[in-house]
């Protein structure tokens, strides 16, 4: 079955939003990071955008996904199994 030009694209597309993820949560972790040396608090309790944030394992699981079609796109692509 030869692959679709949109699955790629898709692909494409998941890897940078997870990316941009990834930045966005390690400068919020930061900037509480820098909060919590200031008020003597722990980094998670100032973190303030817990909600708003996915958990790192979420972004790690969604990464591994990706990383594993992107593979089985690959080997699908040169012809292996």
């Amino acid at each position: 079955m030869p692959i679709k030009l949109d699955v790629i694209k898709f692909l494409l597309i998941e890897i940078e939003e997870e990316q941009k993820l990834w930045e966005e949560f390690n400068q919020a972790k930061e900037t509480a990071r820098a909060s919590a040396s200031l008020t003597g608090k722990s980094w998670w309790s100032c973190f303030t955008w817990t909600k708003r944030w996915p958990r790192k394992a979420s972004i790690k699981a969604n990464l591994l996904k990706i990383r594993k079609l992107t593979l089985a796109i690959s080997k699908e692509a040169v012809g292996h199994d």
